[in-house]
């Protein structure tokens, strides 16, 4: 077993949204992710995020979402853990998320990792680790790092990244046909009634 932190960085997400004003400070144009955004553990969807003008003095580089990066919802009582898709692009993790950045990300370790923190061991280790007080719920990139974490061969790494990355597809393409499933039955059913409705006139309850 070994920490986390000896195999990844772990940061706090940006703080602040909005440039200062400066007239030597430039803004970049970014989608920003929040723990609202994620949806459910997997892949970290950037469709629909929104977009936000950043002070190049406030932007660091570890700000800005990388291939492979995890992301974790930091405050929030549900935790939820995010991979970052290989072609991500000019988006950046809010304050309310942790970013954990494998330091060899190329060979697996970002998909292990995720691996790990969504199984029972992980959240368990999360969960001990997250700190509560009368109004918020939080995790801390510093407890983050404490993680222990089995780290598997570079050849197991390979497999694990082949695993997650069909897996992961293969279940965003069934949410995908159960969610259109769910619309054509729905949107049937109501043009049924709406028919029947002309055809004999409303029936009041």
């Amino acid at each position: 077993m070994m920490m986390l932190g000896s195999i990844a960085d772990t940061y706090q997400g940006l703080a602040r949204a909005r440039p200062e004003p400066s007239s030597y400070s430039e803004s970049w144009a970014v989608t920003m992710a929040e723990s609202g955004d994620i949806q459910d553990d997997g892949w970290l969807e950037t469709d629909g995020l929104r977009k936000v003008s950043v002070s190049s003095r406030l932007l660091l580089d570890r700000h800005v979402l990388r291939p492979y990066d995890v992301i974790i919802t930091a405050r929030t009582g549900i935790i939820k853990v995010a991979l970052v898709r290989p072609d991500v692009t000019r988006t950046v993790a809010g304050i309310t998320l942790l970013v954990i950045r494998p330091r060899d990300p190329g060979h697996g370790m970002g998909h292990w990792i995720w691996f790990f923190l969504t199984s029972g061991q992980g959240r368990e280790q999360l969960s001990r680790r997250m700190t509560v007080n009368s109004t918020t719920t939080s995790l801390s990139a510093r407890s983050v790092a404490e993680i222990e974490i089995p780290v598997p061969s570079p050849r197991e790494l390979d497999g694990i990244a082949s695993l997650v990355e069909a897996s992961e597809d293969a279940y965003t393409k069934a949410m995908h046909a159960v969610r259109i499933r769910r619309e054509a039955v729905r949107d049937s059913l109501i043009e049924n009634i709406r028919r029947r409705n002309e055809a004999g006139g409303i029936r009041r309850i």
